[in-house]
């Protein structure tokens, strides 16, 4: 029946490919969290320097725009490596029911029958998970689950709000003096 999709591939040829394509979705899913953790290291690494180095200046405006810049930008970034991730993520699952769908009944892992191999094993492995890591974290789940991308959002608006504070601080620093100009040349 599917095969007519396929054209003049058999069996094996088809579950070949569709295997394929789960493994390619996971690899996608696998390299955007590693460009998230490098990103994320990166503007992690010139926040911390900037505001280590910002005593030493005496204050201005450039480290705490810096900040508020780095902030927003990681924010940005994390919700759109989470969108690409979910998507990969939607097709491996999509292309494991695909396969299922090729090795119907039969491949259940327990006596109950009606679900297919893949599907049966993602869900039990859900479950199973579910249960021993989301006891005690009831306030930061969707759908029973730690969603880590906006543990790592909250970190970058941190920054962002601390860079906020310290533009306040330069502001009413620059207001007790009388001048608001952004430099001391103008």
């Amino acid at each position: 029946m599917r095969q007519e999709n396929f054209g003049d591939l058999d069996r094996q040829q088809i579950t070949n490919l569709i295997w394929n394509e789960y493994k390619d979705q996971n690899d996608w899913m696998r390299h955007n969290e590693s460009q998230r953790a490098t990103l994320s290291t990166i503007l992690l690494g010139i926040s911390s320097g900037l505001l280590t180095f910002y005593p030493q200046t005496g204050g201005g405006w450039a480290i705490p725009i810096l900040l508020i810049v780095i902030g927003l930008l990681g924010s940005l970034a994390i919700l759109k490596y989470w969108e690409r991730f979910k998507f990969h993520n939607q097709k491996a699952i999509a292309f494991s029911h695909l396969l299922d769908t090729y090795y119907p009944g039969g491949n259940s892992i327990n006596s109950s029958g009606g679900e297919h191999l893949l599907t049966q094993t993602h869900q039990l492995g859900e479950s199973k998970h579910l249960a021993k890591w989301s006891k005690g974290w009831k306030l930061f789940l969707t759908d029973g689950r730690i969603m880590q991308h906006w543990l790592w959002i909250v970190v970058f608006l941190c920054i962002a709000f601390s860079g906020s504070v310290l533009l306040l601080e330069v502001i009413l620093d620059k207001f007790q003096e009388g001048s608001l100009l952004i430099c001391d040349a103008c």
